[in-house]
């Protein structure tokens, strides 16, 4: 919360299950679409480039690996 206050940025806070039984994507658009974010699909071509250079650096390897399955699986690969 700090940071945010330090940057004048706005904290949206989100849960890993709703009770509502509805998709935890759905919500998340909704606040960040309630919250003044737009979402613009990207070329699934672009998306990948990117992934894919993130994938090839050693430092960041780590982290990301596996995460083009992930977003593919859960379509989201049109808005990063």
């Amino acid at each position: 919360i700090e940071i945010h206050n330090k940057h004048n940025t706005k904290l949206i806070y989100t849960y890993s299950k709703y009770n509502d039984n509805k998709p935890l994507l759905e919500h998340l658009k909704k606040l960040l679409i309630d919250n003044g974010i737009q979402l613009t699909p990207k070329p699934s071509e672009d998306v990948l480039e990117k992934l894919s250079k993130i994938q090839d650096n050693k430092y960041a390897n780590a982290p990301f690996s596996g995460i083009l399955d992930i977003l593919t699986i859960q379509h989201l690969v049109c808005y990063l």
